[in-house]
């Protein structure tokens, strides 16, 4: 156990996985992410200059193959600077050069033009097979190295430290496979967020994450179901698109990406800094979608009514006593700034975690006390969830109601 334990010490250590004599692996191109950014791994990247795109963005899909790809379909962007300006590349490469003032050696938007020509140029010869760096100078790797790139915790992926082009020109020239260097093992910035989000505990979503190295993590809660139910509701009662939305603890803002998606105007309220943060970048939302503050106290402060508020799954917490409003506070707080329709679920008796300690919320119950506390004219239950499989096969399955004004 101790040997085994050294060896694992070993292979994680910074000298293990910088040294030279590393032997080479063969991987599948299409299994790549871009990683490292002008020497910056993808997260630091993101925390100098707000830039998204990189995180969570395979090979495949990436500016070095697309702006390939691009000119192969028309040569003709290679004969105008404002051609090449409109290219993901030219963007990519122009915020390297805005933010550290060079992009390999181009220094000015010009000179960047001149390295899209070459590299285009090195993919078109043998030279850009090379395993080898196909040209030298600033910003490029030692001659003969090959790529570098590092496994993806808990996935089957892989992320580029270095050899971007080097990678891209095999895969558009169809190659399946490389020759490269692994130097460790890490998990991505999104990966570690994810981690770090209040309602899961170790590889689990709490909503889904169209992440390429999440897709084996376990989801525990589906949403399709629950919107689709929600969805066809607000199209039974004609209502109409650019209404007012809220949804009471967001999590990661699966519901407020697919209604703002459809015309709604949209608020996600969560506690969770983390979960709200994760929104924008997993959905490419915006901050101004989102507000970090408690249920309660939004509701005892907040003066603004909206069309439509969501409740998912929340209201059991308070029942639990595990925060500092009463259940009956929060539904009255929700009924008074439904303008329409609050759609609600909670956690049921006949859930294995709650049968001993909420008894008597059952269907019957719940509808009763939304309309007891509540100023409502109607209870009605839409259907349930489809979450109680697997490790949940005993909970969810909650009965979705939608509470009429």
């Amino acid at each position: 156990m101790l040997l085994k334990r050294s060896i694992r010490f070993l292979k994680n250590s910074f000298f293990y996985r910088t040294l030279p004599f590393r032997s080479p692996t063969s991987i599948a191109i299409d299994k790549l992410l871009v990683g490292n950014m002008h020497g910056f791994p993808s997260q630091e990247w993101f925390q100098r200059t707000d830039d998204r795109t990189r995180l969570s963005m395979r090979l495949l899909d990436s500016p070095y193959v697309s702006f390939l790809r691009e000119v192969d379909a028309n040569p003709q962007i290679l004969s105008e600077d404002e051609m090449l300006r409109e290219t993901s590349y030219f963007r990519m490469a122009d915020l390297c050069r805005q933010h550290m003032g060079w992009y390999f050696a181009a220094t000015t938007p010009h000179q960047i033009c001149q390295w899209m020509r070459q590299y285009y140029r090195l993919y078109k010869t043998d030279r850009g097979l090379s395993l080898a760096e196909p040209v030298e100078g600033r910003g490029h790797s030692k001659d003969g190295s090959l790529p570098i790139v590092n496994r993806i915790a808990d996935s089957d992926l892989y992320e580029v430290e270095d050899g971007h082009h080097r990678l891209a020109i095999m895969l558009a020239k169809g190659h399946q496979h490389a020759q490269v260097i692994v130097r460790g093992r890490k998990r991505t910035f999104l990966q570690k967020e994810l981690l770090r989000v209040n309602q899961t505990h170790g590889k689990e979503l709490y909503q889904p994450v169209p992440l390429p190295e999440v897709q084996t993590w376990s989801l525990i809660r589906k949403c399709e179901d629950r919107f689709a139910l929600i969805y066809r509701f607000i199209e039974q009662q004609q209502l109409n698109q650019g209404l007012t939305v809220v949804d009471c603890a967001c999590s990661y803002g699966w519901f407020v990406k697919r209604f703002k998606d459809r015309g709604f105007r949209v608020l996600g309220l969560d506690k969770d800094a983390t979960a709200i943060n994760l929104g924008r970048l997993i959905y490419d939302l915006e901050e101004s979608d989102f507000m970090n503050v408690r249920l309660e106290d939004f509701l005892f402060t907040n003066k603004n009514t909206f069309d439509i508020v969501l409740c998912l799954s929340v209201l059991h917490h308070y029942a639990l006593g595990k925060e500092t409003a009463s259940p009956e506070e929060i539904v009255e707080g929700l009924s008074r700034i439904t303008k329409s329709f609050l759609f609600l679920d909670t956690g049921q008796a006949y859930e294995q975690w709650f049968c001993k300690k909420l008894p008597e919320w059952n269907t019957d119950f719940i509808r009763d006390f939304l309309l007891k506390h509540g100023i409502f004219k109607e209870v009605i239950p839409l259907g349930s969830d489809t979450d109680n499989v697997g490790r949940y096969s005993d909970n969810y399955g909650r009965i979705l109601f939608a509470c009429k004004k």
